[in-house]
């Protein structure tokens, strides 16, 4: 990530790695200016803005690895010139969203090829009876409780999900829908089909036969771009609206949910 910018005192860009400054400073002599330019972690990350109260000294004198942050990680230089990054947005934006009408049956076919293989890898690894995910440990209970079918559940939980998307302001996409509908659907028709096995060796098999269709599933319908699951669009949303990290909000969730 780089820029053309070339005014003295500039972020020349911000990552979630921090910010790179370019820097023109006069020598105490008034001699000619000395150009810097050096790297400093940022205080307050996202993925494309940065916004941040943040003092950066150079000394026109010293090499850019001698720079220093506002937590004094360097002595400070005798000759300084303060440089405040505020509300400072990345010249690199966030990805747009890829048109509804790009390839779209070919991304439609896709999304649900690959729903079916989720929907059919969660019942493979209810049949194993080895263990299932957090989310499906949540359902089961529902499901043991209700006397509802397991993929009954997962459709109820995702509409309700859902309804946790309206403060996050989070557009649900087409794919959202199919995944809150079409993975249930198929979750009771595979499950109906296979045999509960009581061969440990086989219960292998199946949670493997599991793992491998939610796998093949979900790369088939993230490639698709119609929209983010019911139960990952939580999580994204919980990032892009408070700045939590995606992993710490899907720890978060997931061991909510499981408990």
């Amino acid at each position: 990530m780089s820029s053309a910018w070339s005014k003295p005192r500039d972020v020349r860009w911000a990552s979630s790695v921090g910010i790179h400054v370019s820097i023109s400073t006069a020598s105490p002599d008034d001699s000619a200016p000395t150009h810097i330019e050096a790297s400093t972690r940022a205080l307050r990350l996202s993925p494309w803005y940065f916004s941040a109260a943040t003092t950066l000294r150079t000394d026109s004198s010293k090499s850019a690895a001698q720079m220093t942050d506002v937590f004094g990680n360097r002595a400070p230089p005798r000759s300084t010139t303060s440089v405040r990054c505020t509300a400072m947005v990345s010249p690199t934006p966030p990805t747009a969203a890829r048109p509804l009408n790009d390839r779209f049956v070919e991304r439609l076919a896709r999304c649900v090829l690959g729903l079916a293989g989720f929907g059919s890898g969660i019942a493979f690894f209810v049949q194993a009876d080895i263990g299932v995910p957090p989310w499906d440990v949540f359902h089961q209970g529902i499901s043991g409780r209700s006397g509802l079918g397991l993929g009954t559940v997962l459709i109820i939980v995702a509409f309700f999900v859902l309804l946790l998307w309206i403060p996050l302001r989070i557009t649900p996409g087409i794919g959202t829908i199919l995944n809150a509908v079409e993975i249930g659907l198929v979750e009771n028709l595979v499950q109906d089909a296979l045999p509960s096995p009581t061969s440990p060796a086989v219960k292998v098999v199946f949670m493997a036969a599991g793992m491998l269709c939610i796998a093949l599933g979900s790369g088939l319908y993230i490639g698709a771009e119609l929209g983010s699951g019911p139960r990952d669009g939580l999580m994204l949303g919980l990032n892009a609206r408070y700045g939590i990290s995606v992993r710490l909000a899907r720890t978060v969730v997931e061991v909510t949910v499981m408990i």
